[in-house]
């Protein structure tokens, strides 16, 4: 007779973890020195229904509880407020390469400082949602439109070549982020 191949890994990892979750919804203990407890109060019925949850959850595989992880699903107010982020962070590291070598650009890459124009002027749009509802919004929806008109602003150093002029414009730009944000923040001064 053939002997009988072991089970697969998973479906063992899966038979222990039951075993594991049964074992505590009993009250019994891992091991002598740290015990396996499943709710705070230490009710029995919901550290049972805790371990059947988990058990179910377990058998049935990753199905139950897949989600859209790492795939951009964001909600609105998430995504738009990490579209400003992102729009904050390139921004900068436009400032930085325009610092460096603008002087020695060519046409082509001007034309790229001026589609990150357009794009971080779009992103004015999600800090105008943003600001609906707070708190300070009048202000923040000023921000987001000074901070717009001073990115159009840029558009025109940016047909030029003129680093120097950009740079001027990149600081105000930068600076009218930094006022988004702290309008955004509910943190007092006093701390």
């Amino acid at each position: 007779p053939r002997p009988t191949p072991p089970p697969p890994p998973l479906l063992t990892m899966r038979i222990c973890l039951v075993l594991l979750l049964a074992a505590a919804a009993h009250g019994f203990r891992a091991s002598r020195r740290v015990p396996l407890q499943m709710s705070l109060d230490g009710s029995r019925r919901q550290a049972s229904s805790a371990a059947a949850l988990g058990a179910l959850s377990v058998l049935m595989g990753p199905q139950l509880v897949a989600a859209a992880v790492g795939e951009g699903d964001l909600p609105e107010g998430a995504r738009r407020f990490n579209n400003v982020l992102r729009a904050q962070k390139t921004w900068a590291e436009l400032g930085d390469a325009v610092s460096k070598r603008g002087s020695e650009f060519d046409d082509k890459e001007w034309v790229n400082v001026q589609q990150v124009l357009r794009a971080v002027y779009q992103v004015g749009d999600d800090m105008k949602a943003i600001a609906k509802g707070n708190s300070n919004e009048k202000d923040l929806l000023a921000t987001a439109k000074k901070l717009q008109d001073k990115i159009q602003s840029g558009d025109v150093p940016a047909k030029q070549r003129d680093a120097a002029a950009f740079l001027g414009v990149h600081k105000e730009v930068t600076n009218g982020f930094q006022d988004f944000f702290n309008l955004l923040s509910d943190v007092p001064d006093e701390l």
